[in-house]
């Protein structure tokens, strides 16, 4: 939480503790330690923020995530996949 907070200006993220082999978060290169704190520009504090963001995201749509990794502040592009794949 503290790397988080010192480099977004928030409290808590999701942590990334497992990413399905060829899974559309593999592929875009996100990694387990990686810390979601943002989904296409809104925060993402909880898995109640990610889910509402998804939700509102249509598959095979692109979408930057913005995580911390080993301190650093990272904007990804991922492209979104049918649940469960």
């Amino acid at each position: 939480p503290d790397a988080v907070k010192a480099r977004v200006n928030q409290d808590s993220g999701l942590l990334i503790v497992a990413i399905e082999p060829q899974s559309p978060a593999d592929k875009a290169g996100l990694m387990q330690g990686d810390t979601l704190v943002a989904l296409d520009g809104t925060v993402t504090k909880n898995l109640e923020d990610l889910y509402a963001g998804l939700r509102k995201i249509k598959v095979g749509a692109s979408q930057t995530v913005k995580v911390v990794r080993a301190g650093e502040v990272k904007e990804i592009a991922v492209t979104v996949g049918e649940a469960g794949r």
